[in-house]
């Protein structure tokens, strides 16, 4: 018999296959999936690992730094092929339009540039190269000194900078997981990661030791402009130029682009010179990159979630940077206003004086805009709403600069206000050190608006300087910074002296016992302060115990001849004449002596050798002596009438006891230097007012006997005057303030925000990157003031 055999038919194969498929299916695509879902957990927590290291770096590299660059200004550079200026803090990237070309984006606040303290000893070889204190060798990868901080902090030569770049500058952007601007593409990834870089801007000479001749740019890495100043916030650094064909044109930017990533140029001389700035890789950048080499983007294309599709403005696709180094946004921050008075420094009326610095909680300030609401401010009264807001225009002059806006002007502050101080014609004078800061800044905005015409905005006239290193508003200026003519040649005196108030004695020093003083000014011009006081001696003898020696700064002229803010009269186009007219009949003088900035010298009025030779006087609260004086820094209360509490003429009289006859002529609003009130009594209640040595036998010295005659010896007096202070109760309105108030809206670099977002494409076939974002806010421990 034959053997039966048997097999599974074709349909049993079949099914057996397809049983097999599903089940395989059932089996290994869950473990293929939880391969992927392993590989995005891996990605998700590498990025959270990533991106607290980063954050804890970039926060540490901040908090030990002694400054952070500002980056307030803005650049004229290039975007696609446009002259454009973009903000300094701003970088270009590269990457495919719509069109697949490559088109150019710019990126804010991705950038940003780290003083370190200064640490061990400057040392340095003939080569250029830092000496490492470990090995006592040179070591050309250091940047800096290398050992510890030197206190007090001071800068170190380097800086840290953190940028966005390609991970291949001289290669074009390639990101092959997303599709989103470009197609899918097992291809080499080239995207935009994080650096964090140590350069040098300024460099010694290499033939001279260390520190000992002018500082170089550093032009390995930085270019310079027409003037050869250097140029540090190029937003192009790190983009390089192309021809038409896409290649990399040999030019020094592109150089400076390798250079930046510590590499030689190809087209670099084979053996430069050690004495050659640009080519010596000593003078590279010593650049790490932060995150990884690869599968990491610190850019990310906006596009619709619905079809995945980026969003374009025109060519260009929207981008948003995965990392922000911004200074901390603060909005209305009040300004605190510092010790008005310090001990010793005690004076009458000290209520009506102000603080003249106040300052807000941080500084180095960015982008700042200072409002400053005068005392009597009252918001929805139309009469009391101006105030003054300084800040930069966008356009036009100056660049930074106060001005007066109320509400009835129109518009808003920022387009339709008066100009009344150009603050960068001020500071740049300071700079510069050329003379009279203060007139030309207020007189440069008086050019553009003719605001010394104006009534309210004469009134309103509240100037300041700021310093926005230390978040500082400087409300007092010098009296040196005032004047106009250039300083009389006179060979007795120092050519740098100050422009200052100052009064000779022309006469003769006769007493008042031997002297009518007939013919002598009461003040102002040719006044003699010997013979004025000789003359009230003779003519008032009645008030004989109650007249004084003294000087009134209001109406002594610089040594220039130009009269200071003090001066009570206005000849017209002259920062003079500041003053409110009170309820009671008097003028109020908004311009005040800071206490305690006052110097006076003036002949020595002791017996002895010095007789007569400059000596500083000494300043005292009660009735003065030999080379001591007295002063009022703000005005003090004058007499007033019993009844009805005006001040005027019939007030003076009662007040000192004099004839119908004396205060004929007297108008209390206006000085006259030819009434005996008004130039004699009434400075007594004014600022500015110095009261002297009033012994009628003891005359003030005029100078000092010199080999060829007498050495005259003038009367000299330095002062800070500011326009804050605080108003009588009599001035002002319901709910009002008394004193002026300011509030600083500002970017402040000595608390910086950063804010990093690390994206991880986990592999190839996961086009969805792992996103992991944190914040760390890093205050400067050791900002340089």
């Amino acid at each position: 018999m034959k053997r039966k055999t048997s097999a599974f038919t074709l349909i049993e194969m079949l099914t057996v296959i397809a049983i097999s498929a599903v089940l395989l299916t059932i089996i290994v695509v869950p473990i293929i999936q939880s391969f992927n879902m392993t590989r995005a957990a891996e990605a998700f927590s590498d990025a959270q690992d990533k991106a607290r290291l980063l954050t804890d770096r970039i926060a540490r590299d901040i908090s030990n730094a002694v400054a952070v660059r500002g980056t307030n200004g803005s650049v004229s550079t290039t975007l696609n092929g446009v002259n454009v200026s973009l903000p300094s803090h701003s970088e270009v990237v590269q990457v495919p339009g719509k069109d697949g070309t490559t088109v150019e984006r710019m990126l804010e606040w991705v950038k940003l540039d780290i003083v370190p303290p200064a640490q061990g000893l400057d040392s340095i070889d003939s080569s250029g190269a830092f000496i490492d204190p470990v090995t006592g060798k040179r070591d050309p990868t250091l940047k800096a000194p290398k050992g510890q901080v030197q206190v007090p902090v001071i800068p170190a030569t380097s800086m840290i900078r953190y940028f966005v770049g390609l991970r291949d500058p001289s290669q074009p952007y390639n990101d092959p997981y997303s599709g989103i601007l470009m197609a899918s593409s097992g291809t080499r990834d080239n995207l935009y990661v994080l650096y964090r870089s140590v350069a040098v801007a300024y460099i010694p000479p290499i033939a001279g030791p260390f520190g000992t001749a002018t500082r170089q740019v550093n032009t390995a890495l930085f270019d310079v402009d027409a003037n050869g100043e250097i140029l540090m916030d190029d937003p192009r650094f790190m983009v390089m130029d192309r021809d038409g064909a896409g290649n990399i044109l040999q030019n020094d930017h592109n150089m400076r682009v390798y250079h930046w990533m510590g590499q030689k140029a190809p087209w670099d001389p084979v053996n430069p010179l050690s004495s050659d700035i640009t080519h010596n890789p000593t003078n590279f950048a010593h650049t790490v990159l932060q995150t990884e080499v690869s599968r990491y983007d610190m850019i990310m294309p906006q596009y619709n979630t619905a079809n995945h599709v980026a969003v374009y403005d025109g060519n260009v696709p929207r981008l948003t940077p995965m990392i922000q180094l911004r200074p901390t946004v603060f909005s209305n921050d009040p300004a605190a206003g510092q010790v008005a008075l310090r001990l010793g420094q005690e004076n009458d009326n000290a209520k009506a004086i102000a603080p003249d610095v106040f300052k807000t909680q941080y500084g180095l300030w960015n982008q700042a805009i200072v409002r400053a609401y005068p005392g009597g401010y009252l918001p929805n009264d139309p009469n009391h709403n101006g105030y003054s807001v300084a800040y930069a225009p966008a356009t036009g002059v100056p660049s930074f600069g106060t001005y007066f806006w109320a509400p009835s002007f129109g518009g808003t502050e920022f387009t339709n206000g008066k100009e009344v101080f150009d603050n960068f014609t001020y500071d740049d004078a300071v700079s510069l050190n050329e003379p009279y800061p203060f007139t030309a800044a207020a007189l440069a905005s008086n050019s553009r608006s003719a605001w010394l015409s104006d009534p309210a905005a004469h009134l309103a006239f509240t100037p300041f300087d700021l310093l926005t290193g230390s978040g500082t508003i400087r409300t007092s200026f010098s009296i040196s910074e005032v004047g106009v003519n250039p300083l009389p040649n006179d060979p007795d005196q120092n050519p740098n002296r100050p422009n200052l108030p100052q009064v000779y004695l022309t006469s003769t020093p006769v007493s008042a016992l031997n002297d009518t003083g007939a013919g002598a000014v009461w003040s102002g011009p040719g006044y003699d302060i010997n013979q004025a006081f000789n003359r009230s001696w003779s003519t008032y003898s009645y008030m004989q115990p109650n007249l004084q020696r003294f000087i009134d700064l209001r109406v002594t002229p610089n040594e220039d001849g130009t009269y200071g803010p003090l001066y009570p009269l206005n000849p017209g186009g002259t920062v003079t004449d500041f003053q409110l007219k009170q309820p009671d009949g008097s003028m109020l003088d908004r311009c005040r002596i800071v206490p305690g900035s006052d110097v006076v010298t003036g002949p020595d009025q002791n017996p002895g050798p010095n007789y007569g030779h400059p000596v500083r006087y000494t300043r005292v609260t009660h009735i003065p002596g030999p080379n001591q004086y007295r002063i009022n820094y703000v005005d003090q209360p004058e007499p007033r009438e019993a009844g009805s509490g005006t001040v005027d003429g019939a007030a003076y009289q009662n007040a000192f006891n004099l004839t119908n006859a004396d205060v004929a002529g007297f108008d209390v609003d206006a000085y006259d230097p030819t009434n005996f009130v008004s130039a004699v009594l009434q400075p007594r209640f004014k600022a500015g007012y110095i009261q002297l040595n009033s012994d009628p036998g003891l005359p003030l010295p005029d100078g000092y006997a010199g080999g060829s005659g007498t050495v005259k010896v003038p009367f000299k007096v330095e002062y800070r005057f500011q326009f804050t202070g605080v108003l009588p109760s009599m001035d002002l309105q319901p709910g009002a303030t008394q004193s002026e108030v300011f509030s600083v809206d500002y970017d402040t670099r000595q608390l910086m925000q950063v804010l990093l977002t690390i994206r991880n494409y986990p592999q190839s076939n996961l086009p969805n990157p792992q996103t992991v974002t944190l914040k760390a806010t890093a205050a400067l421990r050791n900002m340089i003031r």
